[in-house]
């Protein structure tokens, strides 16, 4: 199971020369999905929440696959997730537990170490600008919130716009004291729709 497109890139990227892909692969979303594809997994060895799904996260993914995996008592799941800035595995373990509470041995490994980016001032001073100016801030991930608020501390209040791709993320934003925060769709063609749709 790869969490994410960069999971997929590092891990094939590391793997041995000629190592057959037999296993099944599963990802939570259409970019995990082309990952890999590109990579070279066998499309019918892939198993991801379809791309008009109303979700993707574990939750859909396990949706999916639940159903097989009723039957795998005893085999084996490999989970491939990154690691925060301090080297520790980052993210939920919702999953890992579901497929614990089925019997399944879980296994998990570090493929890529995620790392704040740093803005240069004159990023800093755009991000700073767009937190009061009105503008929608697009956030698909919890990381990148906190990221932001973390750069520019008390700068989060009344005027900030943000849009979430996920429940989670968007009870992370209101938590930091977003002023306004709209859930829209994962899909980028839908998002446009949405944000097409706010005043």
């Amino acid at each position: 199971m790869f969490v994410s497109a960069n999971a997929v890139q590092h891990f094939m990227a590391a793997r041995p020369a000629g190592l057959a892909l037999q296993a099944q692969a599963w990802g939570t979303g259409p970019g995990t999905q082309a990952a890999l594809l590109a990579a070279g997994w066998p499309a019918h060895l892939i198993r991801c929440p379809a791309p008009d799904a109303d979700a993707f996260d574990s939750e859909a993914l396990w949706a999916l696959v639940q159903p097989d995996v009723q039957s795998w008592a005893g085999r084996h799941v490999l989970i491939v997730r990154g690691a925060n800035g301090q080297g520790q595995m980052a993210g939920r373990d919702w999953l890992a537990e579901q497929l614990q509470g089925a019997s399944v041995q879980v296994a998990q490994c570090v493929a890529y170490q995620r790392r704040a980016p740093e803005p240069t001032d004159a990023q800093r001073t755009q991000a700073q600008a767009a937190l009061h100016d009105g503008t929608w801030w697009l956030f698909s991930s919890s990381e990148a919130a906190h990221n932001l608020a973390s750069w520019l501390p008390g700068e989060i209040g009344h005027a900030a716009r943000a849009l979430a791709t996920h429940p989670r993320i968007a009870e992370r934003l209101r938590q930091q004291g977003w002023g306004r925060v709209e859930l829209v769709p994962a899909l980028l063609e839908e998002q446009v729709a949405s944000i097409e749709c706010l005043t």
